[in-house]
C-alpha cells in the first residue's frame, strides 16, 4: 500500500459512504480472523465491522491474502476500529443513563 493510500483507508472508513448502494455486495468472513471480505463488481476489498482496511482487489485470494499480513498499518487499523466501537459503544451508555 502507498501512504496516501494508507492514510485514506484511515481516515475514511465508514464503509457505508464509501459504497455505491445501487451495487450488490456480498460478504465472507475469513476464517479464523475478525475480517470480512467484500466483494463489490467484480472487486474485493476487506473490512472489519463497518471500517475498510484494504484497497480494492481483483482477486478474493489476494485480498485475503493481504488483508492476513501482520503489519503495523493492519495493527493500527484494528485499533482504531476497536477504539472507534468503544467509543460508540460509550456513548450510547451515556445517553441510557441520563
Amino acid at each position: 500500500m502507498k501512504t496516501t493510500e494508507q492514510l485514506d483507508t484511515l481516515t475514511n472508513v465508514d464503509l457505508l459512504d464509501k459504497v455505491d448502494s445501487s451495487n450488490e455486495l456480498t460478504f465472507e468472513n475469513i476464517e479464523g480472523t475478525p475480517f470480512t471480505v467484500v466483494k463489490e463488481n467484480n472487486e474485493y476489498f476487506s473490512i472489519i465491522g463497518n471500517h475498510r482496511l484494504t484497497e480494492t482487489f481483483l482477486s478474493k485470494k489476494i485480498c485475503i491474502e493481504e488483508t492476513k499480513k501482520i503489519t503495523w498499518d493492519r495493527i493500527v487499523q484494528v485499533i482504531w476500529a476497536v477504539s472507534a466501537k468503544m467509543e460508540s459503544i460509550n456513548k450510547l451508555k451515556n445517553l441510557e443513563n441520563e
